[in-house]
């Protein structure tokens, strides 16, 4: 995995700025090597960590009680960011990506590394790819801020890039 740079990240940048993407809350891509000479050898792997920043009290604590949510919260939550899921796809539907998701997973609360956390999970494709790729968002409140991890990678090349990725979101901590 290597930090994305180069002509690759000026493809990025271009396009974010096609689509009128502001980019100030993302913090890193790290990707596949080769990818930023566009030479990844045919295989996809990312994650992607974003930050939005609040005020103080704006979102819940690092370790909020996960039985705090009830069924009722938890099915509200699912529909919200699926909502906000097509929405974001819609919006890219002109641009150089169209993205459309295949499978939507059941929205969870989970407990990684200590802190708690959503959790999204779904199938999409690109530009009518045959080839989905699995995307898990994990989405940390951390009083002021809010941060994201999203790991993704073509289903078929799981068993190339499950274990690091998993291993990877097993590392991650937010501190001060």
């Amino acid at each position: 995995m290597e930090v994305q740079d180069g002509e690759y990240r000026d493809y990025e940048d271009d396009a974010s700025k096609e689509l009128n993407i502001d980019g100030s809350g993302l913090l890193v891509t790290i990707q596949q090597k080769g990818l930023n000479e566009f030479n990844a050898n045919g295989t996809y792997a990312r994650i992607l960590v974003s930050a939005h920043v609040g005020n103080p009290g704006d979102y819940d604590s690092l370790t909020f009680d996960l039985d705090d949510y009830s069924q009722a919260d938890i099915d509200e939550l699912d529909a919200y960011f699926h909502s906000i899921a097509d929405a974001d796809v819609d919006t890219m539907a002109d641009g150089p990506a169209s993205i459309h998701i295949e499978d939507w997973y059941p929205f969870k609360l989970e407990t990684v590394n200590g802190m708690s956390c959503f959790h999204l999970s779904y199938t999409r494709t690109v530009n009518g790819d045959e080839k989905p790729a699995l995307v898990n968002s994990y989405i940390f409140q951390d009083d002021y801020r809010m941060i994201t991890v999203t790991i993704s990678y073509r289903i078929e090349d799981g068993q190339l890039w499950k274990t690091d990725l998993d291993y990877s979101l097993s590392t991650f901590r937010i501190s001060g």
